[in-house]
């Protein structure tokens, strides 16, 4: 005979096949998400390093636009002030912002005021001369690059024409900054992202570096980046993977941007041991996460089944009118007891309402629900913890209680008082009539039940609205 496998079990097998599957596709797309996440980190520092950048350029452009638009240094220019208040002005300018060089020059008279001196501009200064062929309120932008010291740092040098009041030129206002070390900026993107970074010239010229690679050229025969020679352009980015050694090293991604504001090539190369052990910790945290995710759903799955089935259990026993134990479960229920000899010296009990078919045809079948949910309810209090209760059909109940003969008669008559006595028993009327007989042995149901009915028809015969108890050869009225 086949076995069946228990839907526990079927759920636990479907686990380990979506596991099993799960973890070799992990580990087959292993290369190409590592691949993806390296492409990503490098076009990422890239950005981070690119804007960095860029962002040199917005504070000294800000300057120069305010001052080209300052009234008082329009003022004191075309009201011919002294030298002393321009110049004082200017230093008041550089050293609010810490700034080394801002200058003016008045293009009336050829003067250069730049904070602390007065002096005639010069012929080889491109800021002042280049800006006098443009239009009045132009921008001139001039980046150079110093590398000495063994450290590039960018020089931003801008230049504004200045207009005065009757739209004519009165004069260019300059500033000039060195940015932050661009080595500093790469190691801190490199560290970052895991990645050798290079700044170099279109020529090959390692202009600055993070890595175990010192100064020369990119083109070097002996570089591993020789390859990019010819490939360096200003439009599209080289993407590519340098091939490991041999079987057992790792491929490295190659990436490069050019970074049209400062004329020069940004390299980006991921450093690989460190790169992919920080890549696999974080692949197998993520799939221990996910398996931990997995397991705990699964237990609250099979917890919500466990809960569910109890319930269709319970739901299919219950009464949903008076939430007792409906007949089946009622006899089942007296099955377990007799089976754990709980029914000696035990009474047995059967109840209705009284003239409950005048309350309905009176009241309407809804009082005569209510009714029989008040009585279920009170029925529980008294059976609880000493017996139990069902309902056997229609206004019709039956009850075990673990007592003698004088405590049964003493809980139901409170159960009859309670339900007389109550708001909706007292508006309806509702009376009861119950039997009661003990129980002096084992007997089936059906031979204790006949004791009881015979009590219950008793109390109905005497004037309802009582309990009559079955001794044998004799009922007794209460």
């Amino acid at each position: 005979m086949k076995r069946k496998l228990s839907g526990i079990t079927m759920i636990y097998i479907v686990i380990a096949i979506v596991f099993v599957i799960g973890t070799t596709a992990f580990v087959l797309e292993r290369n190409d998400s590592l691949h993806k996440y390296l492409e990503l980190s490098t076009g990422l520092a890239e950005d981070m390093i690119g804007e960095n950048l860029r962002m040199g350029f917005q504070e000294p452009s800000t300057v120069v636009n305010v001052l080209a638009e300052d009234m008082f240094l329009i003022d004191a220019i075309e009201n011919g002030q002294e030298t002393d208040v321009i110049n004082r002005y200017l230093q008041n300018y550089k050293d609010r912002l810490e700034y080394e060089v801002i200058m003016f020059a008045d293009a009336r008279t050829g003067q250069v005021y730049d904070g602390e001196t007065v002096r005639m501009v010069e012929e080889d200064e491109e800021w002042y001369h280049n800006l006098l062929d443009f239009p009045v309120g132009s921008t001139s932008l001039d980046v150079s690059k110093n590398t000495e010291g063994g450290d590039l740092k960018i020089g931003i040098n801008i230049s504004k024409s200045m207009e005065g009041k009757d739209g004519e030129l009165i004069g260019i206002v300059d500033t000039h900054i060195e940015t932050m070390s661009i080595k500093e900026l790469l190691e801190y993107a490199a560290e970052e992202y895991h990645l050798e970074l290079i700044l170099a010239e279109e020529d090959g010229k390692i202009l600055a570096q993070t890595g175990k690679r010192q100064g020369g050229n990119l083109f070097a025969k002996s570089s591993d980046l020789a390859f990019l020679k010819g490939k360096l352009n200003d439009l599209e980015p080289v993407k590519t993977w340098l091939k490991g050694e041999n079987l057992f090293s790792d491929d490295r991604f190659v990436q490069t941007k050019y970074l049209s504001d400062f004329e020069c090539y940004l390299i980006a190369l991921e450093d690989n041991e460190e790169v992919h052990d920080q890549y696999q910790r974080k692949m197998i945290f993520i799939l221990l996460m996910i398996t931990g995710i997995f397991l705990l759903v699964l237990f609250f799955m099979i917890r919500q089944v466990r809960l569910y089935r109890v319930k269709i259990v319970s739901d299919a026993a219950t009464d949903e009118l008076t939430g007792l134990p409906n007949r089946k479960a009622f006899m089942q229920m007296y099955m377990n007891a007799s089976e754990k000899a709980l029914l000696k010296n035990a009474q047995i009990f059967m109840l209705d309402v009284d003239k409950f078919k005048t309350i309905n045809d009176t009241y309407g079948h809804a009082a005569g629900d209510e009714a029989l949910a008040l009585l279920g309810g009170k029925l529980k209090e008294i059976t609880e913890q000493n017996g139990f209760a069902g309902r056997w059909g229609g206004d019709e109940f039956i009850g075990i209680l673990y007592c003698d003969i004088a405590e049964a008669q003493k809980l139901l008559e409170k159960l009859s008082q309670e339900v007389k006595q109550s708001e909706f028993g007292k508006k309806i009327g509702m009376t009861l009539s119950i039997g009661v007989s003990g129980i002096t042995e084992e007997k089936p149901l059906t031979k204790l039940t006949e004791k009881a009915d015979e009590a219950l028809y008793e109390a109905k015969k005497n004037g309802r609205d009582r309990i009559c108890v079955n001794q044998g050869d004799k009922e007794e009225d209460q």
